[in-house]
């Protein structure tokens, strides 16, 4: 059998000093509009996501070690929250049991007679988008809020985990007593099947390939997403790019009552047809393509034969998860901090009215029906957001060869009466994962293929359009140090430069930022899109000024400056750098822009901002 290992970056030791918030820490609930029954759906309903069998999940141990990788400690040095009662499954691990026969990737077969029923595990929503927050022995969940899980060294933990189970015979022999009990006969079947998973793993490692170390709640979930589609499309010697762009896990409250969503404004909602969001549901499904969803992409010419393609998304269930986020209500500065100074927030009130509303403007926490008209700052113009560019411009400019989808419509579907659009031998990944999605939907069984095929072609390429291509000419004449000043002393390759150039010489409006009401903000730490700013007062600090590194992965709350507290311990244990030892500015971390005048604020100023945006 041929063996080989993963290449892994090692895990810092440190990372697994930490035991988790204290079982005696008080809990005390934050009324969000959810009743028990909405949050038990929200932490249990699968998605479709696949990422193991969930016998093989029990059975599996750490790296190097015989303890079990779902032991408590070692779930909660990844910073995923406790499963409730007794259950081994961290929250948002969620158990997927659907009929696997038509599956490709999670259809594994490691004993004579198994079923095509067996137990998955996946995540759902959950896991990134709810949060812990404690605060002098109190300990509140807030659900929506952005995860601190660090998703990337759990993913090397993981697939390190499972790679020396294939390859250490001891440690196999351990994994399949436990998988087959006294079926030992088995244990050839295992190992092959064991084999398949590795190495459809080991493919994804290397295409989101990084040096780039993310660290605790921050993800280049965009840049997953695409390289699973490229992986997916089956193309000879495909174009894969680092996921190198990482961003803060977005909070959910609100979202769906504004018409566009993503950190770069990507993703429409609607329009709803018989009470479903469309937009909502193909955004939902591109993310659990990312997040270990199985789907096959057959060529256009037999995909006609069969309509859509095969997958294990759950569309149905994604539609109840989005109508449970309709119904969250942002979370109000809870009464176990102390309490805003009012003298202090009406101050702040009047200068967030002059100098910050023309954005963010003011949403009740009851409201979550009032529609809300997003807009974007853009990397370039008159007044450039000026923060990292790279999350936009990787969404943006990204291509992939299209292997099966060569020839597909744009979108899937064919405009009856109107042009068709087709990918071509290679498209951008944007219309690549449109394709995936409403694809997805168009074979799924149900309703939610009747109505997108009543919307027809033009909305579900608008699911995810990048509102312009990429203009095919000579690299533009563009002075990154006028546009883009700090990446100028950078250390840049020459293509993410040319690749830069070529976002700044475009016009579309997903090349920039989203901005949005700040209701509940405070319960959404770190900041900016990409998490480089710690806390709500230094970013009211001008950059230059801005921590250039601070430690993350506590979740002890510090009330005065907004956001969790940075100073290092065994639980604050991730180093985020802005700026590498030579003080050259590390890409997809930098802290700069979302500068308004901030030196023309006074430290009274800034005091009575935070206190402001504590009580929206």
């Amino acid at each position: 059998m041929r063996k080989q290992c993963l290449l892994l970056v090692s895990l810092l030791t440190t990372c697994f000093a930490w035991t988790g918030p204290s079982a005696g820490d008080e809990i005390v609930n934050v009324e969000q509009g959810w009743s028990p029954a909405d949050k038990a759906a929200w932490y249990r309903l699968t998605q479709g996501s696949r990422l193991l069998p969930l016998s093989w999940l029990r059975a599996l141990e750490q790296p190097e070690s015989e303890k079990p990788f779902l032991d408590a400690e070692f779930m909660a040095a990844f910073r995923y929250i406790g499963g409730s009662g007794a259950s081994d499954l961290p929250m948002g691990f969620v158990i997927d049991d659907q009929d696997d026969s038509q599956l490709t990737t999670t259809r594994l077969r490691w004993r004579e007679g198994q079923t095509a029923r067996e137990p998955w595990v996946g995540m759902n929503c959950s896991a990134c988008h709810s949060n812990e927050i404690t605060y002098n022995g109190k300990r509140l969940r807030i659900e929506g809020a952005p995860t601190l899980a660090d998703f990337q060294s759990f993913r090397e933990a993981l697939y390190k985990s499972l790679d020396q189970t294939w390859v250490d015979d001891r440690k196999f022999a351990r994994f399949a007593k436990k998988v087959l009990g006294d079926e030992s006969g088995n244990s050839d079947l295992l190992r092959g099947e064991l084999a398949k998973l590795v190495d459809a793993e080991a493919k994804l490692r290397s295409a989101n390939s990084t040096p780039l170390r993310y660290g605790y709640g921050r993800l280049d979930a965009i840049g997953n997403i695409f390289n699973k589609v490229a992986t997916i499309a089956n193309a000879q010697a495909q174009t894969f790019h680092a996921s190198d762009a990482p961003v803060s896990y977005p909070f959910l409250w609100n979202i769906a009552q504004m018409n566009l969503v993503q950190w770069n404004a990507s993703a429409p909602n609607g329009p709803v047809l018989g009470g479903v969001d469309l937009g909502a549901l193909g955004r939902n499904g591109g993310e659990v393509i990312g997040v270990f969803g199985d789907v096959q992409i057959k060529p256009y010419p037999i995909a006609l034969l069969q309509p859509g393609y095969i997958t294990s998304i759950n569309f149905s269930n994604l539609d109840q998860l989005e109508e449970l986020v309709r119904r969250l209500k942002p979370p109000a500065w809870p009464a176990v901090f102390p309490a805003i100074d009012e003298t202090k927030r009406a101050s702040g009130q009047k200068i967030f009215v002059q100098q910050c509303a023309k954005c963010h403007s003011h949403l009740d926490r009851e409201d979550i029906s009032t529609p809300i008209k997003v807009g974007t700052t853009l990397l370039k113009g008159a007044d450039p957001i000026g923060t990292d560019p790279w999350m936009a411009c990787n969404a943006y400019a990204n291509t992939a060869k299209t292997g099966a989808m060569f020839l597909t419509p744009r979108g899937y579907l064919t405009p009856p009466g109107q042009p068709t659009l087709i990918l071509g031998r290679a498209a951008p990944e944007f219309d690549m994962l449109a394709t995936a999605v409403v694809g997805s939907i168009v074979g799924y069984a149900g309703r939610y293929r009747d109505l997108v095929m009543q919307v027809g072609q033009k909305v579900a390429v608008e699911m995810f359009d990048r509102k312009s291509t990429p203009r095919d000419f000579a690299m533009p004449e563009i002075n990154l140090k006028n546009l883009v000043p700090q990446i100028a002393p950078a250390t840049i390759d020459r293509d993410k430069r040319d690749m830069l150039k070529r976002c700044l010489a475009d016009d579309s409006p997903i090349l920039g930022y989203k901005y949005r009401p700040l209701t509940g903000i405070w319960a959404t730490p770190p900041y900016l899109h990409n998490g480089s700013v710690p806390t709500l007062y230094d970013l009211l600090l001008p950059p230059s000024e801005r921590p250039k590194s601070f430690n993350v992965g506590t979740r002890e709350y510090d009330p005065m400056k907004v956001g969790f507290k940075t100073e290092p311990s065994s639980e604050n244990s991730f180093v985020f750098q802005a700026f590498d030892e030579e003080g050259k500015p590390i890409q997809g971390n930098l802290n700069t822009g979302h500068d308004y005048n901030n030196a023309g604020l006074s430290d009274a100023d800034r005091q009575a901002l935070v206190e402001y945006m504590k009580g929206l």
